[in-house]
């Protein structure tokens, strides 16, 4: 039943959804491109039920705000329920995040994504000669 299969439009729109987050508080990129890669880890190990995909990418989104945004504020579990409107309660989604974290084994701040990339990518080439 394709009802219960994470689609590729379904990633698409859990990732808009994180980037709406991130612009909506004023996160840095690497927050975001953290947040989709988080997403993408866990949907390469589980296989999710599409209902549940917007708590899971609040819950990455929230995981990648914890980890590089570390002197601005960070939403509360209620706050993000509220906001994200991912139908779940805030211990859901504390339950979510540590479900998350446990299927990843916490390898959380070293991730590497196409932003880190693009960053070592230009300081290589900045610091060739001409």
């Amino acid at each position: 039943d394709d009802n219960k299969v994470v689609t590729s439009i379904h990633r698409d729109a859990a990732i808009n959804n994180m980037r709406l987050l991130c612009v909506f508080y004023g996160y840095a990129p690497m927050t975001f491109a953290l947040a989709v890669n988080l997403l993408d880890r866990l949907l390469g190990k589980v296989k999710a039920h599409p209902k549940y995909l917007s708590c899971i990418s609040a819950c990455c989104f929230l995981i990648s705000a914890k980890s590089v945004e570390t002197s601005t504020f960070i939403p509360s579990a209620v706050e993000l329920v509220k906001l994200s409107q991912c139908g779940g309660s805030s211990a859901d989604l504390m339950r979510m995040e540590r479900l998350i974290l446990d299927k990843l084994q916490w390898q959380v701040q070293h991730a590497a994504t196409p932003l880190l990339f693009l960053q070592l990518f230009h300081t290589l080439l900045a610091d060739m000669d001409p």
